[in-house]
């Protein structure tokens, strides 16, 4: 194993990840520090517990920042160790799905994604971003920096996940496909905490095709709206896209202090392909069975049978769940 030394940079790279392009991009970063007057040290790690362990490692011995060279799954495993901490992350985004980094503003070109890290720690250019906790019944809570997803979204990517021969974002569509034709709606008891709701809103989430019951009472400065029903979407967004650039929440910010919820009746298999349809598009928001609002936090529970919970593309601990947007939970380079 690398040593870490205190002040140093440290990248955090997996060998395995894009034929090793993860590694000589980690390499590059690291040359162009130098030629800044930046150390850093690469670390190198081919799983989730030693990747762990390496930002473990770099957090308690001092590191002057984190950058990780991959995803959503190396992004993910990092802010764990990081949030609500000193340390600034960055991230290079060379992985399938990038949606952390679509959200940071990131370029897409590996070359533009680290000259910004390299000028960003130059210039000491650090800006706080939101995160989203997930507290599950028990069990530690879970940081998640784009989406938590309980619904139609959850199966999709849990289907993506298994599918190892399909190769980059399209593997989110194959699945959402396969997905959608088996499509039934969950049970759900929804609290959406601190909404900034309209009565036209609430009248129209109340006529949702499979809605049983929604009530609203004030919570602060918005209102907690409880909603049971049969549903397809209950999503919490921190940033805009998820599954490799569905803009699941076109207008979310990481950076504004709120969260977006989305939230989809029952609507049927017939009526699920023109759905998923308008997500890739980014339309669905306007279809008259979607509500999407911002919000400070969500409850969810369900049912028998509804899908596992994703955060970042990640299993999360099952329902139910809550979960709470915390404002400025991370230091973000760039």
């Amino acid at each position: 194993m690398t040593l870490l030394r205190p002040g140093d940079v440290a990248i955090l790279a997996n060998p395995r990840a894009g034929a090793g392009r993860a590694v000589a991009t980690a390499r590059t970063t690291r040359e162009r520090l130098a030629r800044a007057g930046i150390a850093a040290t690469i670390l190198s790690a081919s799983t989730a517990a030693e990747g762990s362990s390496r930002v473990r490692a770099a957090r308690d011995g001092s590191a002057r920042a984190v950058v990780a060279v991959g995803g959503d799954g190396i992004a993910h495993l990092a802010i764990q160790e990081l949030a609500d901490g000193p340390i600034p992350f960055g991230i290079i985004p060379v992985g399938t799905g990038n949606d952390f980094a679509r959200t940071l503003a990131m370029p897409r070109d590996t070359d533009a994604a680290v000259s910004r890290v390299v000028t960003a720690m130059a210039t000491e250019r650090v800006r706080d971003v939101d995160l989203l906790r997930v507290c599950p019944e028990s069990g530690s809570d879970v940081w998640v920096a784009g989406a938590v997803s309980a619904g139609l979204d959850a199966a999709v990517n849990a289907r993506a996940n298994g599918m190892r021969h399909v190769r980059g974002a399209s593997r989110y569509v194959w699945a959402a496909l396969r997905e959608l034709a088996g499509y039934r709606a969950w049970g759900y008891e929804v609290s959406i905490r601190g909404m900034a709701l309209s009565a036209e809103e609430l009248d129209r989430v109340a006529r949702f095709p499979g809605v049983v019951g929604v009530t609203a009472e004030q919570d602060g400065a918005g209102y907690r709206a409880d909603w049971r029903a049969r549903g397809a979407l209950v999503t919490l967004a921190n940033g805009p896209t998820i599954g490799g650039g569905i803009a699941i929440a076109p207008r979310a910010s990481a950076i504004d202090g709120w969260a977006d919820v989305v939230v989809a009746g029952d609507v049927g298999r017939r009526g699920a392909f023109p759905l998923f349809a308008r997500m890739l598009l980014g339309r669905h928001t306007s279809s008259p069975r979607v509500l999407v609002g911002r919000a400070r936090g969500i409850d969810i529970a369900a049912g028998g049978g509804a899908p596992l919970p994703h955060g970042d593309g990640e299993p999360l601990p099952d329902l139910p769940l809550r979960v709470r947007l915390v404002s400025g939970a991370l230091r973000a380079l760039g």
